[in-house]
């Protein structure tokens, strides 16, 4: 008891500063010179000033202030120590040179949750210091597309194939030791904000991915233990705890999931130049937990952890090894009877849980040294120029009504999106084509409707199930809308996986190949729209285009479904018009009267007059 009250009591003692007693000898800040002429008129260095000292901490520390960030290189000044008490609080007055007021001083800290480096400005009201604010990763939008995280693991997976031992190719790439993230800056681009993305974890263990922050300088200060009492918690953590043992992640749902590396109240921290990030794998199974981390340092040769990439000069890409990498075995009768042991390698392939870090701008990611990722021949994703339209439907179906084809009008724009082999090592493409996806967009443009109707598309042979776009109630507007554009992405199930590993490794695909029948996959001539009149129930497309399933077809004539007027078997109930421009046919006149030059583009069954929607009646 006698002891801890005197530790109480030390705990409580005024601070203890370097003493400026010899105040011929004061140097100048940074220097173990007594003056610096350049600066010598503005500061009197033998001048001394008493200023209070606040420190608000959230434990007990040890408090160290220095005039520079002290190293083997420099003669760092100590010019405050002193501890907080126990409740990490500590108000005091110290003296200083008072050539230091004004500038920035370097304060080092020893305690729980305290930040071991930050600088502070030395004020004529004195030095307040408070420990750094809880950070926290805040969800954000992914940087990148489904398919690049497949492209991303994939080329974790020919660069340190999955179950195999890595380590040769581990060490051709990289010795895996002190890889953390550096940020650089410029007077272009004065701080940038930094994203992690979840690729995919494969191991068996419990892992937990946290981070934290450093300045250059100070990695020689990074322990194990500085790291879990400051950073392993709910604030610093990243993604997890994540196992394939545990058939929730097996697949992983968070793939692609991104964190922002945010302060305390959800704002982006500013990262700059010297600024470090570092990540820590918490890794537990039934036998206990250890601990890697990015900082680690190189010791008797041994390989780290984990392994860094750079991915086309934006990303870094981190991959870490769950098992420990090496392992102590004990003396004889292992090793020779004079040695106490060995650090003995264990097989690892390095693979076990894979993350993308990127900054914004992504020009601040410093990927000098690091070894770009190995991309084997993927499916690479091209999305083609949209085609564009306006469609025109006539309601009255089967009867040609007022035939004024304005009963429901809306613009449109599709594109396709397509995959081909690529193989980035050789910069090739290699057919066949195949079709992945459509997206669309409709813009309701008029309500001319009597009846209500429902608005929605097919994809003749590819995607017959209608997607539904938008419903027209009856009568309700008889003019232009003011509709927000619907947008969409008609997914067509195209797939390709990965086989063989190292420079054996391709991928095969499973879809829709575009090149052995090209012209029955165009937009053109995939693209089926219709509506559904609330009335009746009938489908209007356009000419001679396929119905639904799900078509009411009784008691319908052979023109009607052509979806042609009967008077002539040509009129159409529904046109497509390769423009947005187009200007919409009034109430009270037929679409022959608004645009004379229909009739001889319907009449020619579509073959002259094509530009007739160009030609309104003067």
């Amino acid at each position: 008891m006698r002891n801890a009250l005197m530790l109480m009591g030390l705990a409580s003692m005024p601070l203890w500063f370097a003493s400026c007693s010899d105040e011929e000898n004061i140097p100048a800040p940074g220097t173990d010179e007594p003056t610096n002429p350049e600066i010598e008129a503005a500061f009197d260095f033998k001048m001394t000033t008493d200023l209070p000292v606040k420190i608000d901490y959230p434990s007990f520390a040890q408090v160290s202030v220095y005039d520079q960030l002290p190293s083997e290189g420099n003669s760092a000044r100590l010019l405050f120590r002193s501890f907080t008490g126990a409740n990490g609080k500590l108000q005091t007055v110290s003296t200083f040179p008072s050539a230091y007021i004004g500038k920035t001083v370097y304060v080092q800290s020893t305690g729980i949750n305290c930040p071991l480096w930050q600088e502070a400005t030395l004020t004529e009201n004195g030095l307040e210091l408070k420990a750094e604010g809880s950070r926290l990763g805040v969800k954000t939008e992914s940087p990148f597309s489904d398919n690049e995280m497949t492209i991303i693991r994939g080329g974790i997976l020919e660069a340190l194939p999955d179950n195999q031992d890595n380590r040769e190719q581990f060490a051709q790439y990289t010795n895996g030791v002190n890889i953390d993230t550096r940020i650089k800056t410029n007077e272009n681009y004065p701080k940038a904000h930094v994203s992690v993305t979840f690729v995919d974890a494969q191991g068996w263990n419990y892992n937990t991915l946290y981070y934290y922050t450093y300045k250059d300088g100070e990695q020689n200060n990074i322990t194990e233990d500085w790291i879990r009492s400051n950073f392993v918690n709910e604030d610093h953590k990243l993604f997890g705890p994540y196992s394939t043992n545990d058939k929730r992640y097996d697949p992983n749902p968070h793939i692609n999931e991104t964190k922002e590396l945010c302060n305390a109240d959800g704002t982006p921290i500013d990262f700059v130049s010297g600024d470090r990030i570092g990540f820590v794998l918490k890794s537990e199974n039934d036998n206990g937990v250890n601990y890697y981390f990015t900082s680690q340092e190189a010791y008797e040769d041994r390989l780290g952890q984990s392994a860094v990439f750079t991915h086309e000069n934006r990303a870094l890409v981190y991959t870490f090894e769950d098992q420990p990498v090496y392992t102590w075995e004990e003396g004889w009768p292992y090793w020779p009877w004079w040695e106490e042991g060995h650090w003995e390698y264990n097989e690892s392939d390095f693979n076990d849980f894979t993350f993308v870090v990127t900054t914004d701008p992504q020009q601040a990611i410093d990927h000098e040294d690091v070894p770009p990722l190995p991309i084997p021949p993927y499916y690479l994703q091209n999305t083609e120029n949209p085609v564009t339209g306006t469609l025109l439907f006539e309601d009255n179906y089967p009867e040609a009504g007022d035939y004024d084809m304005n009963d429901f009008v809306a613009t449109y724009a599709l594109r396709r999106v397509t995959y081909i082999h690529f193989d980035p090592n050789t910069g090739t493409s290699t057919p066949p084509l195949y079709l992945g996806a459509v997206d669309y967009a409709f813009t309701p443009k008029w309500d001319g409707a009597w009846y209500g109707c429902s608005f929605d598309f097919m994809l003749n042979d590819v995607h017959e199930t209608p997607v539904h776009v938008y419903d027209l109630a009856s009568n309700q507007t008889m003019g232009g809308l003011s509709e927000e554009t619907i947008t969409g992405t008609v997914d067509l199930g195209f797939t390709w996986e990965r086989y063989g590993e190292g420079d054996a490794t391709d991928c095969r695909p499973s879809g829709t190949k575009l090149d052995a029948d090209a012209e029955n996959h165009t937009i053109g001539a995939m693209f089926n729209p219709f509506i559904t009149t609330n009335e009746k129930g009938y489908e209007i497309h356009l000419t001679k285009q396929k119905p639904s399933q799900n078509a009411k077809l009784d008691g319908l004539d052979e023109a009607a479904l052509n979806y042609v007027l009967a008077t002539d078997d040509k009129h159409p109930y529904a046109a497509d018009i390769p423009t947005q421009n187009y200007q919409i046919v009034t109430e009270q006149m037929t679409i022959d009267q608004f645009y004379p030059d229909f009739v001889k583009w319907v009449e020619s069954d579509k073959t002259t007059n094509k530009d007739w929607y160009e030609h309104p009646a003067q």
